[in-house]
């Protein structure tokens, strides 16, 4: 009791060094943790290098995961996430975390790449190549198409049906008339009446 009575008579003191340090900036509190101004300069110091280098590397991609960005700095998550919730130069996207400044722009050669995508795709209608063979027929690497793949069905020219397989918009549209056109027929589908539709 003799200890809690001490404690208790010194948490005025101990709050008003608390708010005082945090009028000046000097810590951030986050619930009831207490972060030095200089250690959450350093965190955001290390979310803005670490998320430039990413977009330096993948520029086609929309953001980083915010859990690899988290376990590379080692800080706990709440922390984390209190940190970055306040940072202005930083946009947050679901799973995903990017420089407010950063946009996803394709290069002309990009561009060349999604152009010829489309043409492929459009022609195949609904029997699509699948990545490894656009990839193949492009010359691309796999990890170069992905990105690509991912913008552009981001961005509605193409729909993903699953890991390996886009179709386009105009194709997928085509795949949607056609069935509503078979129901206002028929109640139910036959999964060979199904591939008869997709091969004509």
């Amino acid at each position: 009791m003799l200890l809690e009575g001490w404690i208790n008579a010194d948490v005025p003191a101990i709050q008003d060094a608390i708010n005082t340090m945090r009028q000046r900036d000097t810590v951030v509190q986050h619930e009831n943790v207490l972060i030095h101004s200089d250690a959450v300069n350093s965190i955001r110091a290390g979310i803005d290098k670490i998320l430039n280098a990413f977009h330096k590397q993948n520029p086609l991609k929309t953001g980083m995961p915010k859990e690899e960005v988290r376990a590379q700095l080692k800080i706990d998550q709440k922390i984390f996430n209190a940190l970055t919730a306040a940072m202005n130069n930083v946009v947050i996207d679901k799973d995903l975390m990017r420089l407010s400044f950063f946009k996803v722009s394709l290069s002309e050669v990009d561009k060349g790449i999604e152009t010829k995508i489309l043409n492929m795709l459009e022609q195949a209608g609904f029997q699509p190549q699948l990545k490894e063979e656009i990839a193949k027929a492009l010359n691309l690497q796999q990890k170069q198409l992905d990105d690509i793949l991912k913008l552009m069905a981001k961005q509605g020219s193409l729909v993903r049906v699953n890991e390996t397989m886009y179709i386009t918009k105009a194709v997928y549209e085509k795949i949607i008339n056609v069935l509503k056109n078979f129901f206002s027929k028929k109640k139910e589908m036959k999964v060979a009446e199904f591939r008869v539709i997709l091969t004509t």
